[in-house]
């Protein structure tokens, strides 16, 4: 499922590196009341570093559809940009002449069969005729001879039975040939995609084994990563799940199953590393540009945060730590580094921030430093464990 990659803008737009101004106060010189909000702790987490890394994603199967027949474009059933299944009709062929020499291969089949059943007939005649000599010899009434000849009279028949069944199966044969190459005069779509280009039209002629389109696939898309070498062994070590930012859309997506291609570029030094992607909003296209931040090195403790603690003003990023005090809850701005994204939670560094420290997740877009609070733990709030 994707999920936004950027953090929310303040409204405020205050200087960050101030920590406490003057309240705003109403007509008669009140403090404002505290506001409700969620808390999130801040954790430590044993976590690899991580470093940027770039790429673009890729269609897993492109292929430029062809047929196995020759033929004239009788229809084209598809144009660029068009989405087709897969099995879905491309393009049609003209198969009147197969169709033509299919209905022959029908009429020889019907009287190839004809042809079996008469020499069966045929061949229960010889057989009764043989059997009625061997009863005559039994009883000295006829030619030893009659009966000889009666036998292979038998065996012959037996024999044009094979010649003809032999025939019909050589025609249903090529019946079947032929109706299969009717059947590859429409030239289908090999996967679900998209059309990105036609190669003819209609009234063209079509060689055996031409392309008459191109077809993208949309539903196997891949991100292909540009590593820097040296962390090849650490890539084959980790089979962890990536977060895909696409540059253009600022949408993160989480990648499954990382496959390395141990095969290093001798130019840039790098070696590709591929990640599959769900592309169920449509959103991703084969050509756009991603990051990703790979994990590298052994794992030591870091401080995250949660995404939504996030706040982005004028002088970069920062989040609201609540500290309590004689005079309560008190919401306070402080700086910190992005290092990287870890699912729903972000590795930070700076603003003196330390494991337990409650972060504002939820309302802190309308604080201002130094607000007063009333601090909820979010995980109680939706009901979960802590």
């Amino acid at each position: 499922m994707a999920v936004t990659g950027e953090f929310r803008w303040s409204s405020l737009g205050v200087a960050l590196g101030v920590c406490i101004l003057l309240l705003p106060v109403g007509p008669s010189g009140a403090q404002p009341p505290p506001a409700p909000v969620l808390v999130d702790d801040v954790r430590a987490e044993q976590l690899a570093e991580r470093r940027l890394v770039t790429g673009e994603i890729r269609a897993r199967d492109v292929a430029d559809v062809a047929g196995e027949e020759p033929g004239r474009v009788l229809e084209v059933a598809v144009r660029e940009g068009a989405t087709v299944a897969r099995g879905a009709t491309v393009v049609r062929l003209d198969a009147t002449r197969l169709q033509l020499e299919a209905d022959l291969l029908r009429a020889e089949q019907a009287v190839a069969e004809s042809v079996v059943v008469e020499r069966r007939l045929l061949h229960e005649q010889a057989v009764r005729d043989r059997e009625l000599l061997a009863e005559l010899i039994a009883q000295n009434a006829t030619n030893p001879k009659e009966l000889a000849d009666a036998t292979s009279d038998e065996n012959v028949a037996a024999t044009r039975i094979e010649q003809a069944e032999g025939e019909l199966r050589r025609i249903a044969t090529r019946l079947r040939l032929v109706e299969r190459r009717i059947q590859d005069m429409t030239i289908t779509a090999p996967f679900a995609g998209v059309v990105t280009q036609r190669y003819r039209d209609v009234g063209e002629w079509v060689g055996e084994g031409e392309a008459v389109a191109k077809i993208v696939s949309t539903e196997g898309l891949e991100a292909w990563l540009a590593v820097p070498q040296p962390h090849l062994a650490a890539m084959h070590a980790s089979r962890a799940p990536l977060q895909i930012r696409v540059v253009a859309t600022g949408q993160e997506y989480v990648g499954q199953q990382p496959r390395v291609v141990p095969q290093v570029d001798t130019q840039a030094r790098n070696f590709p590393l591929i990640v599959a992607l769900q592309n169920a909003t449509a959103a991703l296209a084969p050509g756009m540009s991603v990051t990703a931040r790979i994990p590298v090195g052994s794992n030591r403790e870091q401080l995250t945060v949660a995404r939504d603690a996030i706040l982005i003003g004028d002088l970069g990023s920062y989040v609201y730590v609540v500290r309590t005090s004689d005079q309560g809850a008190q919401a306070f701005p402080s700086n910190v580094k992005i290092l990287f994204a870890n699912g729903d939670r972000v590795v930070v560094t700076g603003g003196n921030l330390k494991p337990g420290d409650a972060v504002v997740v939820e309302g802190n877009e309308r604080l201002f430093p130094s607000a007063p609070v009333i601090p909820k733990p979010r995980a109680a709030a939706e009901g979960k464990q802590p």
